[in-house]
């Protein structure tokens, strides 16, 4: 607890004082914190996957498993080490880039590559699109185009850039 209470910058003494303290003021971007936040975040993972894992396997054998879409550049390798013995493949929702000056550069190859040399699981995208304005909806998710041709030309050039990787096994 007192280690707890000095890492997060909170007042309390004892596990009771520690549960109900106020956290609103954690220093989330301090390396301590963060360090301490990714073993956490690990445990909990070792938790579900440990228990969902074989629970999936022995009720539903014939299946794949996908496990859970973790965001492009947030899935902690911590919780990727735990989740990958329990799953088929690794799921993944690109965010885009909004710096890209070219469409191909939508696709980050660097990051897919190393998960896949990584974890050697095949990759599936989820949940991923460009999108364009309209008068309806001028403001849009995703990486936003001028026109419905330019973002199906980005579209396009992205999923000709994920699939030239054998690893990279379907999209959504």
């Amino acid at each position: 607890s007192p280690k707890i209470a000095r890492l997060y910058g909170v007042q309390a003494t004892s596990r009771d004082e520690l549960l109900v303290a106020p956290f609103d003021k954690v220093r989330v971007n301090d390396a301590a914190v963060a360090a301490d936040d990714e073993q956490f975040l690990q445990r909990i993972a070792r938790a579900l996957y440990g228990t969902a894992g074989p629970a999936y396997r022995k009720n539903d054998p014939n299946h794949l498993v996908f496990g859970e879409m973790y965001l492009e550049g947030i899935h902690p390798d911590g919780v990727l080490d735990e989740a990958m013995p329990h799953v088929d493949l690794l799921l993944i929702q690109p965010v885009g880039n909004r710096a890209a000056k070219e469409p191909k550069d939508h696709f980050n190859a660097e990051l897919f590559d190393r998960l896949h040399q990584t974890y050697g699981k095949p990759i599936l995208i989820g949940d991923h699109q460009f999108s364009y304005a309209t008068p309806e909806f001028p403001s849009t998710m995703w990486t936003q185009y001028p026109s419905a041709d330019e973002a199906a030309a980005a579209y396009g050039v992205y999923l000709r850039e994920a699939i030239s990787r054998p690893y990279i096994v379907g999209y959504n």
